[in-house]
């Protein structure tokens, strides 16, 4: 396999993903000033790619990627006591998803030995698809109502990963972090569905 010896253009791929999936709208109300600028400085250099692929287990590293990225993230001053949990884990989840599918990024990482194992990023039209999903195949999963990015703890974060998991083997997709790539912006169902959800 090919090896990229450029460091530099190694850097500004993962700067440019960063850049792309980690935006003012994927941060708005919550985390204080310079939210954006930390969590692409962390994906770019704190080693998250290498940290991914050389870990025994991914989902060991990911939580502690999450720990370290909950930490640096600063809180909003509205909000002090508010956890930045479900965030780090969304922006580490982005970023992840689409690195693995970056041509380079992918070869250099040898990422496709993560790509099943990844988490499909939480948000409002994911936690939407996946209760409405679950009532469309009859799954059994008691899921709670979607109460926002902010209100996301590892507990809940792993109820909905386990019933996107389950969701990605119905609608037969390599891995469930496929899931964004459906549920994004899609239009509710023609005469909704019966699940209970909370845009936010």
């Amino acid at each position: 396999m090919t090896r990229l010896g450029d460091k530099c253009f190694l850097h500004a791929l993962q700067r440019r993903v960063a850049g792309l999936v980690i935006g003012g709208s994927t941060l708005r109300n919550m985390t204080g000033p310079r939210g954006v600028d930390v969590a692409r400085q962390f994906c770019v250099n704190g080693d998250v790619l290498g940290r991914a692929r050389r870990t025994q287990d991914f989902g060991v590293e990911l939580d502690a990627l999450t720990s370290e990225l909950t930490k640096a993230l600063p809180v909003h001053t509205s909000w002090p006591d508010r956890s930045l949990w479900g965030p780090a884990r969304k922006l580490l989840n982005l970023f992840l998803y689409e690195s693995t599918f970056n041509h380079y990024l992918r070869e250099q990482f040898e990422l496709e030995f993560i790509e099943q194992k990844l988490e499909v990023p939480l948000d409002s039209f994911v936690a939407r698809g996946i209760l409405c999903d679950i009532h469309k195949y009859a799954l059994q999963f008691g899921l709670g109502r979607w109460c926002g990015v902010v209100h996301v703890t590892s507990e809940i974060n792993s109820s909905y990963q386990a019933a996107a998991l389950r969701i990605a083997e119905v609608r037969q997709l390599r891995c469930r972090a496929h899931l964004d790539l459906i549920y994004w912006r899609q239009d509710p169902p023609a005469g909704g569905c019966e699940c209970h959800h909370h845009q936010g």
